[in-house]
């Protein structure tokens, strides 16, 4: 279990009108805001906390296998969010430099959350 504590966005705006309930929706402005489906009765920049689980399952033939290749060999599967739950996004209304304004995965202190959906990982390990 992994755990990402609430904080404020680093961004000092508000979300714009389209993300507040009773006003038309982000996807009403082109395709490029349809990922946008979510409409709140009220508007903040506080990112709520965040739990995602992770399962790994792994194995090792051991010295076990007759056929010297086959011993020590190692198989692991690793499955990161395997709720697949998505990271808060947070909003830049005037980037800099003139940017077109976007929703983004929020960051703390400048650093990713390391969210990234559901994650599969495979490793195959061999010791002489």
């Amino acid at each position: 279990m992994n755990f990402i504590p609430h904080f404020k966005s680093n961004t000092a705006q508000l979300p714009p009108s389209c993300f507040l309930l009773g006003n038309p929706t982000c996807a009403s402005f082109g395709p490029q805001f349809a990922q946008y489906t979510m409409q709140y009765s009220t508007l903040t920049n506080l990112v709520p906390g965040l739990y995602t689980f992770d399962l790994s399952v792994g194995y090792n033939t051991g010295d076990s296998p007759a056929n010297e290749y086959l011993r020590n060999i190692g198989l692991q599967l690793t499955v990161s969010n395997i709720l697949d739950k998505q990271a808060p996004y947070a909003y830049q209304i005037n980037p800099p430099g003139g940017a077109q304004g976007h929703a983004y995965y929020s960051t703390t202190q400048g650093t990713s959350l390391g969210i990234d959906g559901r994650v599969f990982t495979f490793v195959i390990t061999k010791a002489w």
